[in-house]
């Protein structure tokens, strides 16, 4: 439940600053698996499917670069609204993409679109916490464990497992 001043707190914050971190994992360790069936599919090279990985991290670097100032600027609410939006609807494009071209112009957006949640997400810590008590908010488990775990989850079992279930190699 939110206090009155409708800002989430507690477990409920953890969770959403740790989904919001979990956008670049989720972009880049989550497609890995898919590059080679990517590219037969869509009729290209494999280096032509891995430019799609490429944009997708400049999309990431870029989007952070102009999310922090804009965060700043405009308070963090509406550009990691606008952020989710544009990463949700990229990533629903990206499924129906005709061409690799297509594919790796919409692959640069998701990375520039997720960026705001990953800066936002760094943003509030720094909000809430400034000098030591930012440092020692890592180290103790009961205020942020569950963020790094949210963040290390990705990397740890959906590479190996989720990719393979849901779109399996011949």
């Amino acid at each position: 439940m939110s206090p009155p001043g409708g800002s989430p707190s507690g477990s409920r914050l953890v969770l959403i600053l740790g989904a919001l971190s979990a956008f670049g994992p989720l972009s880049l360790d989550l497609y890995l698996p898919s590059l080679p069936s990517l590219a037969r599919d869509l009729h290209t090279t494999t280096a032509a499917s891995a430019l799609t990985l490429t944009a997708c991290l400049i999309g990431l670097a870029v989007g952070q670069l102009l999310s922090g100032p804009l965060s700043d600027q405009l308070g963090r609410r509406r550009p990691v609204i606008v952020g989710v939006a544009v990463y949700a609807a990229a990533s629903g494009a990206c499924m129906v993409a005709p061409n690799i071209w297509t594919l790796v112009a919409l692959r640069l957006l998701q990375g520039f679109a997720g960026a705001a949640g990953i800066v936002v997400a760094r943003a509030v810590v720094r909000d809430l916490h400034t000098g030591v008590d930012a440092a020692m908010s890592r180290r103790q488990p009961h205020r942020f464990f569950l963020p790094s775990s949210i963040r290390s989850f990705p990397r740890m079992l959906l590479p190996q497992k989720i990719p393979g279930i849901l779109f399996p190699v011949d």
